[in-house]
């Protein structure tokens, strides 16, 4: 059985009456340490994101940027197209936490541009393996 409690800012992830993984709920929703947590936060269904097109770049959501157009942003600012291949949020009182994954173009002029656009952005991202 998988739990998420929370308390204040912080949050538990319990598996079977245990603890699995205690700490900030920005930390556990961008950086699950546990199985479980990682189950519960983190796509288990990678088919959809097996796909012949670019590199994939998860975008998380730890409450700051959650309420800003990323996406519509990123496209016009970098006037380049990306596909959004999986996304999921939780909101606990009144802020935003999760994860969306999205795929560069291939051409890597236009990749290029977004990876720039993201270090530059106050949005925390990972790259997909």
């Amino acid at each position: 059985m998988k739990v998420i409690d929370q308390i204040c800012d912080r949050v538990a992830v319990i598996d079977h009456s245990r603890i699995a993984e205690m700490g900030r709920v920005s930390d556990v929703f961008t950086s699950p340490q546990s199985d479980i947590a990682r189950e519960l936060i983190l796509p288990q269904d990678r088919s959809a994101l097996e796909t012949s097109g670019g590199k994939k770049i998860r975008l998380i959501f730890d409450g700051m940027q959650s309420k800003e157009p990323v996406i519509s942003r990123m496209t016009l600012e970098c006037q380049t197209p990306v596909n959004i291949m999986f996304a999921d949020t939780k909101d606990f009182d009144g802020i935003v936490y999760g994860h969306m994954i999205i795929e560069l173009p291939t051409d890597e002029n236009q990749a290029a541009k977004v990876m720039t656009w993201l270090k530059n952005s106050p949005v925390k991202w990972k790259e997909e393996v």
